[in-house]
C-alpha cells in the first residue's frame, strides 16, 4: 500500500434513493486512483451517527457525506 493513502468514508443514509448511486460513482472514482481507498459507513436517517464516532481517530480521511432530514 502506498504511503499517502487516502482513505474516503462513504457515510450516506441507506433509506435514501439516491445513496447506491452515489456509492456506486465513488467506487467507479476510487477504482481508477491507486491512492484512495473507500470505506462504507452506511447510516440510517432514524441514527446517522449509528457508531460512526468512537474513541479514537476516524477510520478515514475525508468523507462523502449525503446530509438529510428525518422529514424525507
Amino acid at each position: 500500500m502506498p504511503n499517502n493513502l487516502c482513505r474516503i468514508a462513504a457515510i450516506l443514509p441507506q433509506e435514501m434513493q439516491y445513496s447506491g448511486r452515489l456509492l456506486e460513482g465513488a467506487a467507479a472514482y476510487v477504482a481508477e486512483h491507486r491512492h484512495l481507498r473507500l470505506v462504507d459507513l452506511p447510516c440510517s436517517v432514524d441514527s446517522p451517527e449509528s457508531g460512526l464516532f468512537g474513541s479514537g481517530p476516524l477510520p478515514f480521511d475525508a468523507a462523502l457525506v449525503l446530509a438529510t432530514t428525518k422529514a424525507v
